[in-house]
């Protein structure tokens, strides 16, 4: 019997920094590239192509052989190539988009940029959150969609591996991320402090970790400077200090 070697699927990860304004990125998109470039095997070859700083005649010859195009993140200029790829140069692999929520603003900014004329069934997106699954049928008709939670990469800290536990008495609530006034943390303490009231023998404690990103909510056109310091202000003056 005679056998033939199979041809090696290439995946090309298209990625950017200029989301980077936002603190989450910063370690999601890293994360996204290191996730990707893993899944390299015999029969799988993934590149990472940072677009910023490229233009397109030195993009182009690399994305001519690729099987799948992944799109980590979604700025203006991956919109444009990823609209320009299949209308102009009819590239025919397949689009894997990780939505970071668009689902929520109904996905607007890929239809703004032609991707609702060239987008197929065939593309996949990835989604973190369940909700966005069902939003997603009110963004695209029958998308494919993925649930896969962010990849968590392992952190070389040196420190020994403390083992040891320990037992912490009433609730212990805890926030990792941006502080930002996108997340509705005020209205997160502001609920303690309901909470407090109504339960006044409750024990608990908040730690927040994350760092402030003063960005306000951009697509309400809505400004917050200084959200740390409002914060401060808004534990003091509900007394929960």
């Amino acid at each position: 019997m005679l056998r033939f070697p199979m041809s090696k699927i290439k995946t090309i990860v298209l990625t950017s920094k200029e989301n980077f304004v936002w603190t989450s990125m910063t370690e999601i998109v890293p994360s996204l590239e290191l996730a990707w470039k893993e899944a390299c095997n015999e029969q799988h070859c993934v590149e990472i192509v940072n677009v910023d700083g490229l233009e397109l005649k030195e993009l182009l010859p690399k994305l001519l052989s690729g099987n799948n195009f992944v799109f980590t993140v979604f700025t203006t200029k991956l919109a444009k190539l990823g609209e320009m790829l299949r209308s102009k140069f009819s590239i025919d692999g397949r689009y894997i988009i990780h939505l970071h929520n668009m689902a929520t603003i109904g996905c607007w900014p890929m239809h703004h940029w032609g991707w609702g004329s060239v987008l197929r069934k065939s593309d996949i997106f990835i989604s973190t959150c369940k909700n966005d699954i069902l939003a997603m049928g009110n963004c695209f008709i029958e998308p494919e969609v993925r649930l896969i939670p962010f990849y968590l990469m392992e952190l070389e800290t040196g420190a020994e591996e403390n083992t040891s536990t320990s037992r912490v008495e009433g609730s212990h609530f805890v926030y990792i991320g941006r502080l930002s006034v996108q997340k509705n943390i005020h209205g997160l303490i502001y609920g303690l402090f309901r909470l407090s009231q109504k339960f006044p023998d409750l024990d608990y404690s908040l730690d927040l970790f994350g760092e402030t990103d003063n960005l306000g909510c951009p697509h309400l056109e809505y400004k917050f400077e200084n959200y740390e310091l409002f914060l401060k202000e808004l534990v003091g003056k509900l007394g929960l200090l």
